[in-house]
């Protein structure tokens, strides 16, 4: 199954500067239950936001050309998106940035999961210097809600 996870607020900004805008400790939380014992997909600046270290007790995958593959196994690099498609055909694979990668996999998504930051928590910050996520729900159906003090979530499942 391939889903799509990110955060976003009203303006659907989800980083800035290579970083992510919100650090919800409790939507942290909610991500690392998800995404444990699967299969994460991130981009390369994705992977160095993370000081380049992969996620513990999840394979990681990061999509690069510049990248190659480390000595220790801890993570694997591909040129590959039709690799991901195919292991996602049997196992629970996330994608997790960036905006190229979350876009290139638009039509694929079998289900999103978006975190939503309420108006009130929305930080002040440059708009227009934002990365901005762009995500086609038509072919979607509102699946589950929960709601947070800074956020909800909702999940997302394709329409059959």
């Amino acid at each position: 199954m391939l889903n799509l996870i990110a955060c976003i607020d009203k303006y659907n900004s989800l980083g800035i500067n290579n970083d992510l805008i919100y650090h919800f400790k409790e939507d942290l939380k909610i991500f690392k239950e998800k995404t444990l014992n699967n299969i994460v997909v991130m981009g390369r600046k994705t992977f160095e936001s993370l000081n380049s270290s992969p996620l513990p007790n999840r394979k990681n995958i990061i999509v690069s050309t510049t990248l190659q593959n480390p000595s220790d196994n801890s993570y694997e690099v591909t040129r590959d998106l039709n690799q991901i498609l195919n292991l996602s055909k049997d196992k629970n694979v996330f994608i997790i940035g960036g905006k190229q990668l979350y876009e290139y996999f638009n039509p694929y998504y079998d289900e999103i999961h978006l975190t939503y930051v309420k108006d009130e928590f929305t930080k002040n910050y440059d708009k227009n210097s934002s990365i901005k996520l762009s995500i086609n729900l038509h072919n979607f159906i509102l699946s589950s809600s929960k709601d947070f003090e800074k956020f909800y979530i909702n999940i997302y499942k394709k329409h059959p």
